[in-house]
């Protein structure tokens, strides 16, 4: 485990359960699809106060005393996303598990009742605070038995992380809404992730992506 030197002893843990047998499926996603509304419009929250401390959906722009109407009705509508993109987050994580334990790395701004729907579907996070995050990924992703990936966003990271998967010649999934996907294939390292004879695509409407993902767990190869 010499790629590992250094790191987080819960990472060497779960690669030397791994070389053990353990199994175990990297989970990968854009933290920003986690967190309750974007590093703009939370600054812009910070001066209506009554918004930030209404979040969800009784968020109106009829609440008293909040000067921005604009803003609530923004604020409303990305919450309403982002709540329901965590559903689908659930849905992957739950059906991933059927397969194996899910190891994802951590969010920081995670909030706290995101981080119980994780500890209640025995998701082991790996939250990094010195490390560089690419050593573990790659180690991660070397050892586990399958890696799913959420693409749902293009970034530098992203793309890095696509460009590895599809030339490790390893088992991974890519899983996107049709909106992301239709969006994704305008970017080159996400199409040429999907010509790997390694990946498994599921593309799903809703929140109906549990059974196609399942199925293309099921049938991913035999990882060497």
């Amino acid at each position: 485990r010499a790629d590992l030197a250094g790191e987080d002893e819960s990472v060497r843990a779960i690669c030397a359960d791994a070389e053990n047998g353990v199994r175990f499926a990297l989970y990968l996603r854009t933290f920003a699809t986690e967190n309750e509304v974007s590093t703009t419009q939370a600054a812009r929250a910070r001066e209506a106060p009554k918004i930030a401390a209404a979040y969800g959906p009784s968020v109106s722009p009829d609440v008293v005393g909040v000067a921005d109407r604009a803003l609530a009705r923004e604020m409303r509508k990305e919450i309403l996303a982002v709540r329901g993109e965590w559903e689908q987050h659930l849905a992957i994580l739950e059906a991933v598990g059927k397969f194996a334990p899910v190891v994802c790395l951590g969010n920081l701004f995670l909030p706290d009742d995101k981080r119980e729907d994780l500890r209640r579907r025995n998701v082991r996070e790996v939250t990094l605070l010195k490390q560089d995050w690419w050593p573990v990924f790659t180690g991660l992703e070397r050892r586990a038995a399958a890696t799913v990936m959420l693409a749902s966003a293009d970034s530098p990271s992203v793309e890095r992380e696509l460009d590895h998967l599809a030339g490790a010649g390893r088992p991974f999934v890519i899983v996107s809404s049709s909106e992301h996907d239709a969006r994704l294939r305008n970017t080159e390292a996400y199409t040429r992730a999907l010509r790997s004879p390694q990946v498994r695509h599921v593309v799903f409407d809703g929140v109906n992506v549990a059974a196609p993902l399942e199925k293309a767990l099921r049938s991913l190869p035999v990882k060497a």
